[in-house]
């Protein structure tokens, strides 16, 4: 016909165009027309009822009386979605039952219809068309057996309630049960529906025992131990294992059909993953390395076995057992060793490489190894030679030497574990990462270092190129590529870059030829004055020579036979001239450098503590110890051992160590200190062995040592009085970086010089009366504006031995909720968690700048980024309990300042920068910033004198202290003012005892108020040294007078003519005597043991000088025995009388002395509980030092002037005197109140 054309329509035309503008008008009615009459397909001669579950599939052909089952594993059920599991289900059936429908006399195709209650299953199957992989190639498959067996599948859906038999064949795995009668046949389709989905439950598994009575032939066998009786078994579903089966054929085993295997695993490996691995960083290598114990065992197999999994990129099946299988090419412990630069095999002390054999491959079509080496990588934590000497020692530790495989027992899934638990600590989905993660994490870093593709393909071992799908780009590995697009810049080619790099060799080494060829290699130190910031110091001191990591280094200084010792300790000493000493960043956390010790010199890196006093190095028979080397002191001619008492043992916050000790000379720098004592380690507890130093040298005064008498650096300023006797500490800010450093005898005035920066000394506080840590006073601790943690003085000491910031318990979760209260603020989420307090979707600039005042004049400032670790958007604050009342300045403050430490004028201080915003001298602006003033509550200060006494700037409970002391200060006062108006009272011996106790309480009290108003000459040691001799002798003082006064109620109950005698004299001169003996006491020795606790308003003075024996002998003591008197006293007054006659005026002293028994009962009352608690303290019961009971003892202890006052202002003779002074009366008051 023509384009555009007529022609005339038949009437059967007419009527097919009006019957499909019928149809199209209805779709509905077009959903329902079955396919059949557009196909021309013959009805079904097969229909299968099938259905698929979480737990398994099944399938049923009722017209031969067969089904077949399957039951997933755990990754099936976790990758496959329920679609494809029913999808699955119709493939599974006609790879099993194809050969029998195939009729080969027939050529017509047989039609068999699947009945899925799955919507999309059932367009799947029949439309042959989906976006989904697995999906795909399920329909690849089902074509290509239709094809083979002339079939037509096709799918039809059936209503889940009617397809109970196959839903209960995919769902019954457990016990046993037997079926309804009312379930009737299922040779005809369709099933019947009178058995409901509601009633599974009850009937639990009614297919297998009704397949088995109609005669069925099963296709999977799901007994284990083979009874005749079909029965279902549950398993748990975190151990889904899938049961062993076999398929068979009428009377035809067909066991394990391989075409199935390959198919079905054709399936798995082709589809593509929803979700790809994610690739292991160096940041989180770093994470994990933190989080692991590497001193336990286990642990440090596990990061061994990761390290060399990452440089080697090893596929899972290469080093680690999967589940209980492993593969013959598993790595083994013979074909992993430590090689030079020749490759021969040699000590790890004297290795620059590993080399691994690995004797097949999962790839390997042809059963060949191959062998693989990679080389130092320089980083102190991640480096393939620290990843095999980890393996190697574990194996040692775990008695593995006979286990032929390298990895030992170590499984992937625990692997995983330890990934995906980093994974959560950093806020990342942790199923992205798994062990592969490993593998593509080493690929991904190749590629970020400009490895080229080949030798990425090589050392991983990839038959073809899939492993470029694997890296990820990082955000350096971009870096220039915005500018290049943008300038249209052609880079420089590889030849070029060749050509720049030769040229500056040669340059550099013409400038070498020039030098004689036995100098040394010098990199002098220059200034860099444009930059004037704390932060310049990192690049002032950081040397560019490899020269330095080699004198910090020791993997090529100490060797078995070196004798090369001496030669590179005097390069690190050229290079660390007069006294500098390079340290070690081990990740911002741990900072250690090289000593040497004996002769010849053993070299071994020690942490230089300013925590502690003593040296002590690990031994050769110290197996446990920290560190990689030990020293010998059987190989040293000078060491001799101690002739008393040689042996020692060290407690320290994070374990302990012990050992023998003797003298032996000891380098450091330039100086060799002689008769230096020495600890030699044989045990160390396993918390101690996270040190990466071997040793430990402490830096504090002789008041810490252990042994060590005198310290080290005591004993060289004694062999080198010339020196200054001062040091310095700079520590790097980033981590595995050079440039931190120690400086004996000085510091570094080219630097202070370049920034104009001065030093802000402070004075240290002694502890005990001795000087122990490099202790100072702390006046203010700000967490951003509004919150002061130390508003009535702190202590700190600051230590190089701790890594974080120290916290007192009391204070730490009031900091951390200022912090994390500023930083949700901010847009933050902060809590605790599984790893401790962190807070997510932070920056290092969300957190609240952290301002100390020190020493009541100086000032120093964290930012966020200085006391936070950020992994990614997770942040770490660097803080914990200190485990006492003391802050600790650790490495987090050191880190940011500069610091020096001045042994003979007792002062340290700190660096500041000119002009700096972040440290600088307190001025009166400034202390406004220095209280707990909030914008809702203003700061009201007095305006004539500057430290004018503020309730605000005080906590609860030093406001709480002072509130009672104040009403006993009154109490105290009225009573003294009484007889000081009433002189006649103190003519009676026992009134003269209780105006002596209210004059001491009342200058206890006194001492007090003092303290707390005045709390700025708290920085000054006469001042605090004063004040704690004072309150020592009027505690003294209050003690033993209330003991005198229970005495004399004693006398006065129990009266015999001895009772006459009198002792007043004898009690003024053993209790002044006493009270000056103890206030002497605690005046030469700091100590001071009369008060409940060490965190009232005077807390900046009695903080670490309050310890528990002196709380002991005296306060407890003393208190019992007064408490004995004073109960003694009130028992005999309630219970007895004399049954004497006395004479008019012993009768009078008699009654006059009854009259303290509201004394001894206020005493009893004021002591008995403080004295109980201290007690209890004293024997381990910590519970008693919690809030409520703290505040208990501390109300009764305060509050014994009052109590005093109180029963005074009813005492009778009191009465009596004011009623005669105020009307001048005589009569029977003159008779009362005559003369004794």
């Amino acid at each position: 016909m023509p384009r555009f054309g007529q022609r005339k329509l038949s009437a059967e035309a007419r009527e097919d165009l009006l019957w499909f503008r019928t149809v199209l008008q209805h779709p509905e009615r077009f959903n329902s027309i079955p396919v059949s009459q557009f196909a021309e397909l013959s009805d079904p001669v097969v229909h299968v009822y099938m259905d698929a579950s979480g737990e398994g599939l099944c399938a049923l052909d009722p017209a031969h009386k067969r089904y077949l089952r399957q039951r997933f594993s755990l990754s099936e059920a976790q990758a496959l979605s329920i679609n494809i599991r029913e999808l699955r289900s119709a493939v599974l059936a006609v790879l099993h039952w194809g050969p029998t429908w195939y009729d080969p006399h027939n050529r017509l195709p047989q039609h068999i219809q699947f009945h899925i209650d799955n919507t999309s299953a059932v367009t799947w199957a029949n439309r042959r068309t989906s976006k989904h992989p697995t999906s795909q190639l399920y329909n690849r498959l089902l074509s290509l057996e239709e094809f083979q067996y002339n079939l037509i599948c096709t799918a039809s859906h059936i209503p889940g309630k009617l397809n109970v038999m196959a839903d209960a064949g995919s769902r019954a795995w457990g016990g046993t049960d037997t079926i309804s009668k009312s379930c009737g046949s299922i040779a005809a389709p369709p099933l019947p529906g009178s058995l409901y989905p509601y009633q599974v439950p009850r009937v639990l598994t009614p297919m297998v025992p009704f397949c088995k009575r109609h005669g069925m032939v099963p296709m999977a066998h799901t007994n284990k131990r083979g009874s005749p009786t079909w029965t279902f078994r549950h398993v748990l579903l975190g151990s889904r294992n899938q049961p062993p089966t076999r398929r068979r054929y009428k009377n035809l085993i067909i066991s394990s059909s391989p075409r199935l295997t390959m198919l079905l695993q054709g399936i798995k490996r082709l589809s593509d993953p929803k979700r790809k691995k994610q690739p292991i960083t160096m940041p989180f290598l770093r994470l994990l390395h933190r989080t692991l114990d590497v001193s336990r065992p286990r642990q440090r197999l596990l990061w061994g076995s990761i390290l060399i999994g990452y440089f080697f990129m090893l596929r899972r099946s290469e080093y680690l057992l999967i589940g209980s299988t492993r593969y013959f090419y598993c790595l083994k412990a013979s074909n992993a060793y430590f090689s030079d630069k020749d490759g021969k095999a040699v000590k790890y002390a004297l290795a620059t490489s590993v080399t691994i054999g690995l004797e097949g491959a999962k790839n390997g079509q042809y059963g060949r190894g191959a062998w693989r080496t990679m080389h130092a990588s320089g980083d102190p934590v991640i480096c393939p030679l620290l990843g095999l000497y980890n393996i190697i020692q574990a194996r040692r530790d775990l008695k593995m030497r006979s286990e032929p495989h390298l990895c030992g027992n170590l499984s992937a899934r625990t692997v995983s574990k330890a990934l995906k638990r980093i994974a959560v600590r950093a806020g990342v989905s942790p199923r992205a990462y798994a062990t592969h993660s490993i593998r593509i994490g080493g690929a991904t870093a190749l590629v970020a270092g400009g490895a080229d593709r080949l030798s990425i393909k090589l050392l991983g071992r990839w038959a073809s190129d899939c492993f470029e799908e694997y890296p990820r780009q990082s955000a350096k590995a971009s870096m220039g590529l915005s500018s290049r697009m943008v300038q249209h810049k052609e880079s420089r080619t590889r030849a070029q870059t060749s050509s720049m790099r030769l040229g500056l060799l040669a340059v550099a080494l013409a400038a070498l030829s020039f030098q004689p060829a036995s100098s040394l290699l010098r990199v002098p130190l220059t200034a860099k004055p444009q930059q004037r910031s704390a932060q310049n110091l990192l690049q002032f001191h950081t040397q560019p020579s490899d020269a330095v990591t080699n004198a910090v280094q020791v993997n090529h200084i100490l060797q078995d036979g070196a004798t090369n010792t001496l030669d590179v300790l005097h390069n690190a000493q050229d290079l660390a001239a007069q006294g500098h000493v390079p340290l070690e960043n081990f990740m911002e956390f741990q900072f250690f450098g090289p000593i040497a010790i004996g002769s010849p010199p053993q070299e071994i890196l020690v942490c230089f503590d300013t925590g502690s006093s003593d040296l002590w190095v690990p031994g050769n028979k110290c197996e446990a110890c920290a560190g990689l080397y030990r020293f010998n002191h059987s190989k040293s001619s000078t060491f001799h051992e101690s002739t008393t008492h040689p042996a020692f043992a060290v407690q320290y916050g994070s374990g302990k160590v012990s050992g023998h000790f003797g003298q032996d000379v000891v380098h450091v720098a330039q100086f060799q200190v002689q008769d230096t004592t020495v600890g030699i380690v044989r045990t160390e507890e396993e918390s101690m062995a996270r040190m990466k130093a071997d040793g430990l040298l402490g830096l504090a005064f002789d008041g810490l040592s252990t042994f060590s008498h005198p310290p080290l650096f005591f004993a060289l300023l004694e062999q080198y009085p010339e020196l200054d006797s001062v040091f310095a500490f700079y520590l790097s800010p980033d981590p595995n970086t050079n440039g931190s450093e120690l400086h004996l005898g000085g510091y570094d005035e080219n630097f202070m010089g370049s920034l104009q920066a001065t030093w802000q000394m402070t004075d240290v506080l002694p502890q005990f009366g001795q000087w122990t840590f490099w202790r100072i006073h702390l006046h203010s601790v700000n967490v951003g504006k509004h919150r002061n943690a130390c508003a009535d003085g702190c202590v700190a000491f600051v230590d190089s031995g701790t890594s974080l910031i120290g916290i007192p318990g009391t204070l730490y979760l009031n900091f951390l909720y200022e912090v994390a209260t500023f930083a949700q603020n901010q847009g933050c989420y902060c809590g605790f968690v599984q790893y401790g307090f962190q807070c997510f979707l932070c920056a290092p600039e969300d957190f609240p700048p952290l301002r100390i005042g020190v020493g009541g004049s100086h000032y120093y400032v964290l930012e966020g980024s200085d006391y936070t670790l950020c992994v990614g958007l997770t942040c770490i604050v660097l803080v914990q309990p200190s485990g006492q009342e003391m802050w600790v300045l650790g490495d987090v403050f050191m880190k940011k300042f500069y610091s020096l430490y001045d042994v003979k004028k007792k002062q340290m201080g700190f660096a500041c920068p000119a002009n700096s915003t972040l440290c600088g001298v307190e001025d009166t602006q400034d202390k406004t910033v220095n209280s707990k003033d909030s914008d809702l509550l203003p700061s009201q200060k007095s305006p004539f004198f500057e430290n004018s006494f503020n309730m605000y700037d005080m906590d609860t409970h030093a406001v709480l202290v002072l509130f009672l002391s104040g009403l006993s200060l009154v109490g105290s006062g009225f009573i003294v003012s009484s007889f000081v108006q009433y002189p006649i009272l103190r003519s009676f011996r026992s009134f003269s005892i209780f105006f002596w106790l209210s004059v001491c309480t009342l200058g206890y009290n006194l001492t007090l108020w003092i303290a707390g108003v005045w709390r700025a000459h708290q920085t000054h040691i006469l001042f605090c040294a004063l004040l704690k001799s004072s309150q020592q002798f009027f505690g003294t003082a209050i003690l033993l007078f209330s003991a005198a006064v229970g005495l004399e109620l004693i006398r006065a109950v129990r009266w015999t003519h001895s009772s006459t005698v009198e002792y007043k004299y004898f009690y003024h001169v053993v209790i002044w005597c006493s009270a000056a003996f103890t206030g002497a006491f605690s005046l030469l020795t700091g100590v001071v043991g009369f008060l409940p606790d060490g965190a009232g308003p005077c807390r900046a003075c009695f903080v670490g000088h309050s310890p528990g024996w002196a709380r002991v002998f005296l306060f407890y003591l003393p208190a019992t025995l007064t408490l004995t008197f004073a109960g003694a006293a009130v028992y005999l007054a309630s219970t007895g009388s004399t049954g004497l006659s006395l004479p008019p005026q012993a009768e009078r002293a008699r009654r006059s002395s009854g009259q303290l028994l509201p004394s001894c009962v206020a005493t009893i009352a004021a002591l008995f509980l403080p004295t109980l608690f201290g007690w209890l303290q004293s024997f381990g019961a910590d519970w008693v030092t919690s809030g409520f009971f703290l505040y208990l003892s501390e109300l009764c202890f305060y509050s014994q002037g009052l109590l005093n006052a109180l029963s005074w202002a009813f005492n009778p003779s009191y009465r009596v005197a004011r009623y005669r002074g105020n009307n001048a009366m005589g009569g029977e008051a003159t008779r009362l109140m005559g003369p004794n």
